[in-house]
């Protein structure tokens, strides 16, 4: 697995964590309130499996992870051999680039629907576009979202 977070509360931006099952390329991400070692624990501990090698930016809120190693991309270390955090990179690329090029902006309150809108195209990147028509319109049957639960 590798992840990674996004963002800074001090920075006016909405925190994103997310990891990035290096098996599968399977993406899950999401926002958070707090850039901390309970946050990251709680979202890992739901997510990956207790003895998946873990590999993260140096950040200290990953210091209790078991099986864990890390990249110091402030001092240029973006490779250790095996150890890197490229696989989860290539996922916040487009977050970013759907902020910046096709959204320009998105609130806090509405933010983990466009996480989750980036992930689900990530995770659907291999498929055609037959495909990833299918499996959209598979997810939508039976369930509806009204304009009034979309903004309350």
């Amino acid at each position: 697995m590798t992840l990674e977070r996004v963002g800074e509360t001090n920075w006016g931006k909405t925190p994103v964590i997310g990891v990035r099952d290096c098996a599968t390329g399977y993406v899950v991400a999401i926002p958070i309130t707090a850039v901390n070692q309970e946050t990251a624990m709680g979202f890992l501990g739901r997510r990956v499996e207790e003895q998946a090698k873990t590999y993260t930016d140096d950040s200290p809120i990953y210091n209790p992870v078991e099986n864990h190693s890390s990249v110091n991309h402030s001092h240029g270390n973006y490779v250790r051999g095996e150890v890197h955090t490229n696989s989860i990179e290539s996922f916040w690329a487009l977050l970013n680039r759907a902020y910046q090029g096709v959204y320009h902006w998105w609130s806090a309150k509405q933010c983990h629907r466009y996480v989750d809108e980036c992930a689900g195209r990530y995770n659907l990147r291999f498929y055609g576009t037959l495909g990833r028509l299918s499996s959209v319109f598979y997810g939508m049957q039976g369930k509806r979202l009204t304009y009034a639960e979309l903004t309350s």
